[in-house]
């Protein structure tokens, strides 16, 4: 009896381990469902997203590979038709080239004979000059040999001539010099006359009048008229050396005779 309830104790006791147990496993599971539940449903989330997103992805450049496509292409008809423009442009650039090569081969050959029958011309025309130079010259020497006794013959009489020409001027200089001289000192001459006229002159108009009884002469210099001064300025400066020399000779320089007033005056009244 002891034994059968020992063994039923572990029994119960074991089974109930095994309950406790079970009941914590299925706990457990329960946990472990509800978390796998958790991560398939974000899983699934993930999956959509990402399929989503690979979708837009696939679209967006299968959308960028036509646009690229159709880029190429327009590029490529671009390209194509610069590439014609090239072909074109390079064929004209060839023709060109080619009438410009025929042309300047044309222009180069004219020049040619042009410079060729120039230096002809030249070298004839020289020739000729050298031929023309040479007479020339021969004349010319010709002339020398027979003229040259006539250009010294000529050089000696111009050398005579002027040889004379300049004695005349240097006694000319002479004579003027020595007119010059004499006209000087007969300026003198006439100034220290004329000075002395003059002192004697004034010391004669200027004299202190004494009382007398008798009317007194008053003296008057001879002044001549306007007219005279006029004509005598149009006179040459010779004529009026003439005229002064021959009316002012030294003769002439003595004291004249006064000439009397025809204006009476009174007798000074005798002072006190």
């Amino acid at each position: 009896a002891d034994m059968t309830s020992l063994f039923s104790n572990h029994i119960r006791r074991q089974k109930e381990l095994v309950d406790v147990r079970l009941t914590g496993l299925r706990e457990t599971v329960i946990g472990n469902k509800t978390f796998l539940d958790g991560h398939v449903s974000s899983m699934e989330g993930i999956t959509t997203d990402a399929k989503r997103k690979w979708q837009e992805f696939s679209m967006q450049a299968e959308n960028e590979a036509k646009d690229s496509a159709v880029f190429s292409a327009a590029k490529h008809c671009r390209m194509e038709l610069l590439l014609q423009q090239c072909v074109s442009t390079s064929e004209s650039a060839i023709k060109h080239w080619k009438r410009s090569h025929v042309s300047l081969n044309e222009m180069g050959s004219h020049h040619v004979s042009t410079m060729v029958s120039l230096v002809r011309n030249v070298s004839n025309s020289n020739e000729q000059h050298d031929s023309e130079i040479g007479l020339a010259r021969v004349a010319a020497e010709e002339d020398v040999a027979n003229n040259c006794d006539d250009i010294i013959q000529l050089v000696d009489s111009v050398s005579e001539q002027e040889r004379g020409s300049i004695s005349g001027i240097l006694e000319s200089t002479k004579t003027h010099a020595n007119t010059l001289e004499v006209l000087r000192e007969d300026h003198s001459c006439q100034s220290a006359s004329i000075e002395q006229k003059a002192l004697d002159t004034f010391q004669q108009k200027y004299m202190d009048y004494e009382p007398s009884g008798t009317t007194p002469i008053r003296c008057e210099t001879d002044i001549p008229s306007k007219g005279t001064i006029d004509s005598l300025r149009a006179m040459p400066v010779d004529s009026l050396v003439e005229e002064f020399r021959e009316n002012h000779s030294y003769e002439s320089f003595e004291v004249k005779e006064l000439k009397p007033s025809l204006i009476p005056r009174s007798p000074l009244i005798q002072l006190n």
